[in-house]
């Protein structure tokens, strides 16, 4: 049974899971679909080719826990490379594993609060994730108190300035227009990114965020990942993974810096 549904979830995400997680989704679907455990193997057969099955699928496959302004120095080096880079006559940063889209607001926040943009400045975020559920969480914008575990989103100037709070529940808040209007998302898999040009255009982006997700690939789909991200991104431009993940070990075409305290990888 395990064989069947890691197969599976590996053909639809690239991702490898251990053997705790697939006993955690094999759980999850039992419960979901009221099955007996005996009946799984089947009832994966006989659904796979259904859409809302793959949903339901990749929601249970992916990782999901996120906040704003996590790894925080890491926005920071953002925004140094930005700074030292004036030639970025407009600004395009892609959070390529965006989740529900709190990464890719804390990068849109931090940049309106680095004093970077000016009247003339074109400057858009796009975040993309697997999980079309994710997706259409990060566009609608509301986070609940989970979401603001940093502290700098305890601010409340900070918040005044780039939330409002629902109307029907002061503890969830929603992101601002002014904040929305630079932030778009569209579902994408790393692994095959055939589609995602017709989405964005003719857009090369000068950073691209790749946090905490290349560890759930193997080696083989890790260079197709990092090699699919390498054709979307500008002459000198910049690669930030998370803080504790490495591409020390994968063939790939990028230059390693370390800039501002944070590996950083260079396209040339």
């Amino acid at each position: 049974m395990k064989s069947l549904l890691r197969d599976t979830i590996y053909q639809l995400t690239g991702n490898v899971l251990s053997n705790s997680k697939i006993d955690r989704i094999e759980n999850q679907l039992v419960k979901i679909y009221n099955l007996k455990t005996t009946e799984l193997n089947e009832f994966i057969t006989s659904n796979l080719k259904t859409s809302e099955f793959r949903k339901i699928l990749i929601d249970l496959a992916t990782i999901n826990e996120t906040y704003f302004f996590r790894e925080e120095h890491l926005l920071d080096t953002m925004i140094y490379l930005l700074k030292k880079s004036p030639f970025y006559k407009d600004i395009f940063i892609w959070s390529a594993a965006a989740s529900t889209g709190e990464e890719a607001y804390s990068i849109a926040i931090k940049i309106l609060e680095s004093g970077l943009i000016l009247p003339n400045t074109n400057w858009q975020i796009v975040g993309t994730d697997i999980n079309p559920l994710n997706i259409e969480k990060a566009r609608q914008g509301c986070y609940n108190k989970n979401s603001f575990t940093f502290r700098q989103v305890k601010n409340e100037k900070l918040i005044k300035k780039y939330f409002s709070r629902h109307p029907d529940n002061h503890d969830i808040l929603i992101v601002k227009d002014s904040i929305k209007n630079h932030v778009i998302f569209h579902v994408a898999n790393l692994i095959n990114l055939s589609d995602l040009e017709t989405k964005i255009g003719n857009i090369k982006f000068n950073i691209v965020f790749l946090k905490n997700v290349l560890f759930y690939f193997d080696s083989d789909n890790k260079k197709i990942v990092l090699d699919n991200i390498y054709n979307f991104m500008e002459r000198n431009s910049y690669l930030i993974l998370g803080s504790s993940e490495s591409i020390y070990n994968i063939k790939h075409n990028f230059i390693r810096y370390e800039i501002n305290n944070s590996i950083v990888y260079k396209k040339i």
